[in-house]
C-alpha cells in the first residue's frame, strides 16, 4: 500500500457488508474533534461538500495494513463510567489541548464490541487488533503544520463496560479510569429522559437482563428495568476495576480529579 494512500483519510466508520467489516474513510485531516462526542464533531465535518462527494470504502484489512505502515500513538487514558455521572467532562478538558486527541464514545468502537464480537465476525483478537488500528489512524498527523499529537485518550459508552478487559487487553499501558455516581442519582436522571439503551432489546437479545425473555424485560416496570440494568454495569465495574491498576473516582469528585489525580499518573 502506498504511504500516501491514507494519508489524511480517517476511518469515520465500521460496518458489516454481509460478507466482511468494512471501513467508511473520509479526508479529514487533522481537523479537530471537540464537540462533547464523537458524532457531534463529525457532522459538521462531513456535511462538507468535499466529504460528501469523495469518500472511501476499504476491507478491514486495509485499515490493519495501515496501521501497521504509519502507526499512530496509543492511547494513554481509558474513561468507563455508569452513565449521568460527569463523564463528558473528561474529553471535554482534555480536547482543549492542541496536542491531545480526545475520543469520546465513538461508535466504530461500539460496533466491534456490540456487533463484530457479539455476531461472531470478529475473534477477540481480531476485534483488539481493529481496535488498535482504528484508534492509530486517527491517534497521528497527516500535516507537518498541525501541533504536534502527544497523547489520546478514548472514553467509552457505558453499556460497554463489560468489555473493559478486552480494552486493557488491547492498550495495557492506558490508565483505566472507571468514574462511578450514587446510584440512585443516576436512575432519577435516567428516568426522566432514558437513555436508549435502558429500553428493552435495544441491542437485541444479546444485551439484557440474564435469564429473562424480551416480553418479560418489556412488561418490567420501567423503574425495574432502568435499575437492574444500571446494576449490570456498576456489576461489571467492581469486577474489573482493580485499585491495583486503575483509577476509580466518584462523580463528586469533579472536576478537581482530572487535574489532580488523573493528569499525574498518564504516560504521555
Amino acid at each position: 500500500m502506498d504511504a500516501l494512500t491514507l494519508q489524511g483519510w480517517r476511518p469515520v466508520r465500521l460496518y458489516w457488508d454481509g460478507a466482511q467489516v468494512m471501513v467508511d474513510w473520509a479526508r479529514l485531516g487533522d481537523a479537530p474533534l471537540r464537540a462533547p462526542f464523537y458524532q457531534e464533531s463529525l457532522k459538521p465535518l462531513l456535511s462538507t461538500p468535499f466529504n460528501q462527494a469523495f469518500r472511501r470504502q476499504t476491507p478491514l484489512d486495509a485499515l490493519l495494513a495501515w496501521h501497521a505502515q504509519s502507526p499512530g500513538i496509543a492511547p494513554c487514558l481509558l474513561v468507563f463510567h455508569v452513565s449521568r455521572c460527569g463523564s463528558t467532562l473528561f474529553p471535554q478538558a482534555l480536547a482543549q489541548s492542541a496536542h491531545h486527541l480526545a475520543m469520546s464514545e465513538p461508535p466504530p468502537v461500539d460496533f466491534l464490541l456490540r456487533e463484530a464480537l457479539v455476531n461472531g465476525w470478529l475473534s477477540p483478537a481480531q476485534a483488539i487488533a481493529a481496535l488498535r488500528a482504528w484508534m492509530s489512524a486517527w491517534a497521528q498527523r497527516s500535516d507537518a503544520a498541525s501541533p504536534a499529537l502527544q497523547s489520546a485518550s478514548l472514553k467509552i459508552d457505558a453499556w460497554n463496560t463489560d468489555q473493559a478487559p478486552l480494552l486493557m487487553q488491547a492498550w495495557p499501558q492506558a490508565l483505566p479510569v472507571f468514574l462511578t455516581r450514587e446510584p440512585l442519582a443516576v436512575l432519577v436522571s435516567q428516568m426522566q429522559e432514558r437513555a436508549f439503551y435502558l429500553v428493552p432489546g435495544a441491542f437485541g437479545p444479546s444485551f439484557g437482563l440474564p435469564g429473562l425473555n424480551l416480553l418479560e424485560q418489556a412488561t418490567m416496570p420501567p423503574e425495574q428495568y432502568c435499575a437492574r440494568m444500571l446494576g449490570r454495569i456498576y456489576a461489571d465495574m467492581a469486577r474489573v476495576a482493580h485499585p491495583a491498576q486503575a483509577l476509580v473516582l466518584d462523580h463528586s469528585q469533579l472536576p478537581g480529579a482530572i487535574e489532580q489525580q488523573v493528569l499525574p499518573r498518564l504516560s504521555w
